[in-house]
């Protein structure tokens, strides 16, 4: 390697910034690779635990996310069930639940500003097809009793948002938080408990064997040694391990200036949760629609979808903002992770190398839960 072109830490760096003698190193920090490091250092308090990020901040979804604390709506759940079959989807809707109760408790929802009250509600356009799921809700509700511990998850409730069918179903078991309150947090928890974040750096390949996992980063011309290996990546995880079996995607959100929102008072799910919107403040936030834009299926790389964004407008012109007037004043992309099966990763794939990964765009809700199960994979324990 050139000087140019290659870093070589120094004794400090790698003494003391980074560490010379790492317990375990986290490939991501998102929500699931802080949390990994958090249980196991609950697990084990005197463990070097070290976390690598290759952007500014955990910016796949976890920093880009829409802030619905959500377990699924009454289609999406149905429709997984009718694809995937009632034991498999319930266990996916079960970490869910989990992961949201688990991530509650990390934080505090209060830290987070969590909106219990702002149910999640799925809205129609129209009378058939809200009838087609408000007749299905009462046995999935006898389904979900067991998982949420509510009698009725699910509940017909008039609502009165624009363009939309005077009835929704409204899901009691989810909520709404402030996605940044929400990474902040888990950040700082995570910094608290010793866990070093150093942001910057992209592992190129890893090497292991029964004692020890190399970690050969871009540009640095020694590797990290490390007793165990997390990778947390989740939709860029085929950067490093091609042949895991996820589908990245690329989401569009967008949020508009100051308008009236008392009549958006739950987070919103259209079309089987493909499209979504809520209030945030003054303003509404929007996302999703992808499934119109099938060139966003695959997509690893963040940028703007220009129709999909017009798309996204005009839905709330046509059906949340009628008759208001309003700019859209901010808009991202975030990319998500899915796969042909709705069920996360959580394995070790190799000597001292485990995974935790493909959380279906629900990394907010099952983010957690799969950091619980992956640090005590690796631990061997439980709390």
């Amino acid at each position: 390697m050139s000087g140019t072109s290659s870093y070589r830490l120094s004794y400090w760096e790698r003494e003391h910034l980074v560490g010379s003698d790492i317990d375990l190193a986290i490939i991501g920090a998102g929500i699931v690779g802080l949390c990994t490091a958090i249980y196991y250092k609950r697990i084990h308090p005197t463990a070097k635990v070290v976390i690598f990020e290759k952007m500014p901040l955990g910016a796949g979804a976890s920093s880009r996310n829409a802030g619905f604390a959500c377990i699924g709506s009454t289609s999406e759940i149905l429709s997984d069930i009718n694809i995937y079959g009632e034991a498999k989807a319930l266990s996916v809707v079960k970490q869910r639940y989990d992961g949201l109760e688990r991530l509650k408790s990390l934080v505090g929802p209060s830290n987070i500003y969590y909106q219990h009250s702002a149910h999640g509600c799925e809205v129609f356009t129209d009378a058939e097809s809200f009838e087609k799921y408000s007749e299905l809700i009462d046995g999935l509700n006898d389904m979900l009793c067991p998982i949420t511990k509510l009698r009725k998850t699910f509940e017909v409730e008039s609502i009165n948002t624009l363009g939309f069918y005077h009835q929704g179903l409204i899901n009691r078991a989810e909520g709404l938080l402030n996605t940044g309150l929400l990474y902040s947090q888990l950040e700082s928890l995570a910094v608290g408990l010793g866990v070093k974040i150093i942001r910057g750096v992209s592992l190129r390949h890893f090497e292991s064997n029964a004692t020890s996992v190399s970690l050969y980063f871009e540009k640095w011309v020694r590797p990290i040694h490390t007793r165990n290996l997390a990778i947390c990546t989740n939709a860029f995880t085929q950067n490093l391990l091609p042949e895991m079996a996820v589908t990245p995607s690329r989401n569009q959100v967008v949020v508009t200036s100051i308008v009236d929102t008392t009549h958006i008072p739950y987070g919103y799910h259209f079309d089987k949760g493909y499209i979504y919107f809520r209030a945030i403040g003054d303003r509404v936030l929007i996302g999703g629609a992808r499934h119109h834009f099938p060139q966003e299926d695959g997509q690893r790389k963040f940028g703007s979808n220009e129709a999909n964004i017009e798309f996204l407008k005009q839905f709330l012109q046509d059906k949340v903002l009628t008759g208001q007037s309003f700019n859209i004043e901010y808009s991202w992309s975030g990319i998500l992770c899915g796969g042909e099966n709705r069920d996360p990763i959580v394995n070790a794939i190799g000597d001292r190398v485990f995974v935790g990964l493909r959380l279906g765009g629900m990394g907010v809700a099952i983010g957690a839960q799969i950091a619980y199960e992956l640090a005590t994979m690796i631990s061997g324990r439980s709390l």
